[in-house]
């Protein structure tokens, strides 16, 4: 092996254990895609008194040629990590990400107009198929926003499919169980951070909704910042209006919350067609349900 052919070919490398040279681009990055010989890749190359030619032979060779320009494009991404495609994927998925975060910002904010000035997100009909004008309050509110300068939401709505504008009524109801969700972690978390522990007391009554279905408004009294808070909970849907059925409804739904049954410290239940007054203990690790019915 000769000193001078390092310094003619910078592809070989010299290996002490099988005595004989390789071809490290073709060993690191093999193309498979050609006919090659098994020297100077799977076979050590040890041909001493012809290298210089075959050496020469091997330079040229497409497959050869091809498995540096690997080598070269993996060096040239190590060294320059703009160039890395992992990285170029995770920075456009990141302003993916962060435009889709703007865009339901700005749904949010409408839904959230909605819902604090007490007024409906939209009619009977608000997709594409309605004959009517007007589409409702909601998209009504997002094209003011884009009259208003929202770029990112009038670029979404203009560039976007027809079926990823989130704009129908299954993501507004979506983005509703959301904020009602985040609503009611935020309550539980104010009445477990009490100063005087998690105590709380519950109201409930009926009402009925516009479609006359039975609903059992369930709020919440607690201590916060040394002043009574009262906060609705939820509406829990009634299939029936037994006193059983109502009293099951409202445990469950305090259960579900994340809220201690046996914590629950007084309770206001005025004006529903069944009273029911829930009364708890705990007796060897069970919790007893008592229900009154008060006409």
């Amino acid at each position: 092996c000769n000193r001078q052919w390092f310094q003619t070919f910078d592809f070989i490398s010299y290996s002490r254990i099988d005595d004989g040279l390789y071809s490290v681009a073709c060993v690191l990055f093999p193309d498979r895609s050609h006919r090659r010989s098994s020297y100077l890749i799977s076979e050590p190359y040890r041909n001493w008194k012809d290298a210089m030619q075959d050496l020469k032979c091997h330079a040229v060779c497409e497959y050869h040629i091809n498995s540096a320009a690997k080598l070269q494009a993996f060096v040239d991404t190590y060294e320059t990590t703009v160039l890395r495609i992992d990285l170029s994927m995770t920075e456009e998925n990141a302003q993916i990400m962060q435009r889709n975060h703007e865009v339901l910002c700005s749904s949010l904010r409408c839904v959230v107009y909605c819902g604090r000035q007490g007024i409906a997100l939209r009619g009977h009909r608000d997709d594409d198929t309605s004959c009517s004008f007007n589409k409702g309050n909601f998209k009504a509110l997002l094209d003011l926003r884009v009259d208003a300068g929202d770029k990112v939401l009038q670029c979404h709505l203009d560039t976007c499919a027809k079926n990823a504008t989130y704009t129908s009524k299954s993501s507004q109801n979506d983005l509703l169980l959301c904020i009602k969700e985040y609503i009611q972690t935020k309550i539980i978390s104010d009445i477990k951070q009490q100063s005087i522990g998690p105590y709380y007391g519950i109201q409930c009554d009926e009402v009925r909704d516009s479609s006359n279905w039975e609903q059992l408004g369930l709020m919440i009294c607690y201590v916060k910042d040394h002043m009574p808070c009262e906060k609705l909970l939820e509406f829990i849907p009634c299939e029936a209006t037994t006193v059983e059925a109502l009293c099951q409804s409202a445990v469950k739904c305090l259960i579900d919350s994340g809220l201690d049954i046996k914590l629950c410290r007084s309770q206001t239940l005025d004006g529903a067609g069944v009273l029911l007054v829930i009364s708890s203990s705990y007796l060897h690790g069970h919790i007893i349900i008592t229900v009154q019915t008060m006409i």
